[in-house]
C-alpha cells in the first residue's frame, strides 16, 4: 500500500489548510480537501513513479510551494518528498497615482504609484513633462524608489505632468497626475482681497444711506 499526498504552503496559508489531497494505492481512492474540490485532480502511475497534480482556475492565491510526499510502509529507501514552486503570472492592474503633501513653493512632496495586482510584483518608473507637455530631465535631487517619486524644495518649474509606468514580464500599465505648484500665500491673498472689496462696498452703502 502507498499513500501519496500533495500539499501547498504560502505566506498566508494556515498550518491546518496546507493539505490539498491524499491518494491511496492500490485502492485508487482520492480524498480532496473541500477548499480544492472541483479544481484539482491527480494522475498517478505508481509503476513509473508518477503522481502529477493538475490544478485549474488558478489565481494569485496559488503562488505557493507545492510538496508531493510518498509513504510506503516498510520502505525507507529513496527520497520520500519533493517540492516545486508555482508562480502565477498576472499583468499589473492599472496603477493609482496620488500626491502626498502640499504642492506649494519650497515644500517637499511625494508622488505615489501602486498597482493592486501583478505577479511577479511590478516595478515602477516615473517620467515627467513640463507644462507644455514636453519631456524633461528630472531634477538631480529627485528620488524614484518603489513607486514613490520624491520631489524636494519644489518651485514653479516643478509644475507639469507626471507619468508612472507599472510593469512586469507580462505587461505594463500607466497612470498620470498633473502637478501645479503655487505660492503658499496665493489663497490667503485672494481671500483677503475679496474681504477688502466686500468691506469697501459695505462702507459705501453705509455712507450713501447716511447721506440720504
Amino acid at each position: 500500500m502507498a499513500i501519496i499526498s500533495w500539499s501547498a504552503e504560502g505566506p498566508d496559508t494556515p498550518a491546518d489548510e496546507t493539505l490539498i489531497l491524499t491518494y491511496y494505492h492500490p485502492a485508487g481512492l482520492t480524498d480532496i480537501k473541500s477548499k480544492y474540490e472541483g479544481r484539482v485532480s491527480v494522475d498517478v502511475n505508481v509503476a513509473s513513479g508518477k503522481a502529477d497534480l493538475k490544478l485549474s482556475s488558478i489565481t494569485m492565491a496559488d503562488n505557493k510551494e507545492f510538496e508531493c510526499r510518498v509513504q510506503i510502509p516498510g520502505d525507507d529507501e529513496g527520497q520520500p518528498a519533493d517540492t516545486a514552486r508555482l508562480t502565477v503570472l498576472v499583468a499589473p492592474s492599472n496603477p493609482i497615482c496620488k500626491i502626498e503633501g502640499k504642492a506649494e513653493y519650497g515644500q517637499n512632496i511625494n508622488l505615489t504609484c501602486y498597482s493592486e495586482e501583478g505577479s511577479p510584483p511590478p516595478t515602477y518608473k516615473w517620467e515627467s513633462r513640463d507644462v507644455r507637455n514636453m519631456p524633461r530631465v528630472p531634477d538631480p535631487r529627485t528620488t524614484d524608489k518603489g513607486g514613490i517619486l520624491s520631489l524636494y524644495d519644489i518651485s514653479k518649474e516643478t509644475s507639469g505632468y507626471y507619468i508612472c509606468t507599472s510593469s512586469n514580464k507580462i505587461s505594463s500599465a500607466t497612470c498620470n497626475i498633473p502637478v501645479a505648484v503655487l505660492p503658499p500665500a496665493t489663497n490667503t491673498d485672494f481671500t483677503a482681497g475679496i474681504r477688502a472689496v466686500i468691506n469697501l462696498f459695505c462702507g459705501l452703502v453705509k455712507d450713501q444711506n447716511a447721506l440720504s
